[in-house]
């Protein structure tokens, strides 16, 4: 039995495409996909829906709605290329999801092409507590 959890867990997928922006932390896209999702939907992961959806005037059109709300909050998709995917399939789980974790952060992800245009800065930061400033960017004071 714990042979076959360790086989399942070494056989994990490796994703073909992640979200990246630079500065992330390990969790930080989690938390932008599940605030991208209750916008969308209109639902929580606790209850019943908060109301409508509020993109597209009710109408939900995932996954295009939440790859909009992911870029207005400054992440990017990229697709891995077959080579880094080989190689993070080659890595003990633990470390496979380390490897990814940084590929979310980084400035230019190694291995990876970008499968969306920049990302669109919200004028608002108060408004998205998880849009962050990447280093050098601050107003002037």
């Amino acid at each position: 039995m714990v042979a076959l959890l360790i086989l399942a867990l070494a056989a994990q997928p490796v994703p073909a495409t992640f979200y990246n922006r630079p500065g992330a932390r390990p969790g930080d896209v989690a938390i932008s996909l599940e605030r991208c999702r209750m916008i969308v939907t209109g639902t929580t992961a606790l209850g019943p829906p908060l109301g409508p959806p509020v993109l597209n005037g009710g109408e939900v059109r995932a996954p295009d709605d939440l790859r909009r709300c992911m870029r207005e909050r400054g992440w990017r998709r990229f697709a891995l290329t077959r080579a880094a995917r080989r190689r993070l399939a080659a890595m003990p789980p633990a470390r496979r999801a380390a490897s990814i974790a940084r590929l979310e952060g980084a400035v230019r992800p190694a291995g990876s092409r970008p499968l969306d245009p920049p990302p669109i800065r919200l004028r608002v930061p108060a408004l998205t507590d998880d849009v962050a400033t990447p280093a050098g960017l601050e107003p002037a004071t």
